[in-house]
């Protein structure tokens, strides 16, 4: 077990599917899957992938997505030069950027939601 923070670039590589210990702690440990996708109404899940910001930079990424919730984002990390960014810091502060700069991000999920609605975020 780890946090996300511990992860590094090569790391997501390798494992591209972890979950939370439980609701309460911010350890996380790997899930196998060889699917590559993840069936509809499974749970909660953090992905591995890449977030493109939209001034095209491109980071490694880990995405909390929920399978029952139609593939609901509901916190994101990037792997950035600084460490880790999360969706509870001023990402904008912190990447020395501004909101037009960084905002509207797309991502892509190296491990597909089964009929995730928000493929028009993804690419």
């Amino acid at each position: 077990m780890t946090f996300i923070n511990d992860l590094t670039a090569n790391d997501l590589t390798k494992k591209w599917l972890f979950r939370y210990i439980n609701e309460n702690s911010e350890k996380i440990f790997p899930v196998e899957n060889d699917d590559k996708r993840i069936l509809e109404n499974t749970g909660y899940y953090l992905i591995a992938g890449e977030v493109k910001l939209n001034d095209d930079t491109t980071y490694p990424a880990v995405f909390g997505i929920s399978s029952d919730d139609g593939g609901e984002m509901f916190e994101y990390h990037f792997l950035t030069e600084k460490g880790w960014i999360g969706s509870s810091d001023d990402i904008c502060n912190k990447l020395n950027k501004t909101k037009t700069r960084v905002f509207p991000f797309r991502y892509h999920l190296f491990i597909k939601v089964e009929n995730d609605l928000h493929l028009d975020a993804q690419y």
